[in-house]
């Protein structure tokens, strides 16, 4: 069985044979929904430290480190001198940005991995 959202619930409530105060109830409490919603979506969009901090370190890669030629999780790891976790947090964001092309890649001993290079 599908659980119903409080939304499914007060429209069905809104419409079914109970009293007006019951159905008044329903229509004050989707109205508040609707706003609490609209305040959400029309809020800026909050950014964190460490994605400050990614862009920071993307920028720096894209200056200083990434060519035509694609470069591993690892081998950016070492140039920002950051663990592999963080650098691949930063490459990722830095593709969703659409600031750089990723594509697969060998490597020896690894197989297939990701590989990171400057946009055509």
């Amino acid at each position: 069985m599908e659980t119903m959202t409080t939304r499914e619930f007060l429209e069905a409530v809104k419409v079914s044979e109970v009293t007006e105060e019951i159905k008044g109830e329903a229509t004050r409490r989707i109205e508040k929904l609707d706003a609490a919603n609209a305040k959400r979506k029309s809020a800026p969009k909050k950014v964190s430290a460490a994605h400050v901090q990614n862009a920071e370190l993307a920028d720096q890669l894209i200056k200083e480190f990434l060519t035509k030629e694609p470069k591993s999780a690892s081998e950016v790891a070492e140039f920002l001198d950051v663990k592999v976790q963080k650098a691949s947090a930063v490459l990722r964001q830095a593709e969703k940005g659409g600031l750089i092309a990723v594509e697969e890649m060998k490597v020896k001993g690894k197989g297939k991995v990701k590989g990171y290079s400057l946009l055509d």
